[in-house]
C-alpha cells in the first residue's frame, strides 16, 4: 500500500510540475527492468492513470496504452529540456508480499543480499526465523491460521494465513 501510495504521489507531482509549465518540452518516460518495455509520452497526451493491486496503467488521449506491473517497475523519470532537469525519478521501490499456497512470496528484493527473515505472530512472539534468506520462498505451512508479521531488514509486512 505504501508503495502506491508513494508512486500515485510521484506521478502526479511530476505530471503537474511539467503540466504548469506550459512552455517547456516535456516528456514522462516510464522505465522497466527490461528496455523493450520502457515507454515515453507527453504529459498533455495522459487521458488517465489507473493503479491496480499488482501495477499501473497509463491511457493517452488516442486510446493507446501501457500496463507495468510493480515487479517490473523501474523508475519514471521527467525529461525536461527548457529547464535543464534532465532527470527527476521516485525511490525504488520496496519489496512486496503475497500468499501462494503455504509461501509467503517476496517481490521486489534484491536476491544478491543476504538477511534473516522474522516472522511475529500478532502478540509479538517470534514464530519462525530464516537465516541466510536470499528472496526465496518462505514456507509457512507450520504457522497456525491466524495475523503475523514478516521482517526483513527495515521493512515489515502484515499477512493472514488463512
Amino acid at each position: 500500500m505504501k508503495k502506491l501510495l508513494f508512486l500515485s504521489s510521484a506521478i502526479c507531482i511530476g505530471i503537474s510540475c511539467c503540466i504548469s509549465s506550459l512552455s517547456a518540452q516535456v516528456d514522462i518516460v516510464v522505465h522497466t527492468v527490461t528496455p523493450e518495455g520502457s515507454w515515453h509520452t507527453a504529459p498533455e497526451n495522459i487521458q488517465k492513470i489507473s493503479f491496480t493491486d499488482v501495477g499501473v496503467s497509463f491511457l493517452n488521449k488516442d486510446k493507446t496504452s501501457i500496463h507495468v506491473p510493480f515487479d517490473e517497475f523501474k523508475k519514471i523519470t521527467f525529461v525536461d529540456a527548457a529547464t535543464g532537469i534532465s532527470q527527476s525519478k521516485a525511490a525504488p521501490l520496496s519489496p512486496s508480499i503475497f500468499l501462494q499456497n503455504d509461501y509467503l512470496i517476496v517481490k521486489g528484493w534484491n536476491e544478491s543480499q543476504t538477511t534473516t527473515g522474522y516472522i511475529h505472530s500478532s502478540n509479538g512472539a517470534l514464530v519462525q526465523m530464516n537465516k541466510n534468506w536470499n528472496g526465496q520462498p518462505i514456507d509457512i505451512s507450520t504457522l497456525s491460521p491466524g495475523v503475523y508479521l514478516l521482517s526483513i531488514n527495515n521493512s515489515t509486512f502484515k499477512f493472514c494465513k488463512p
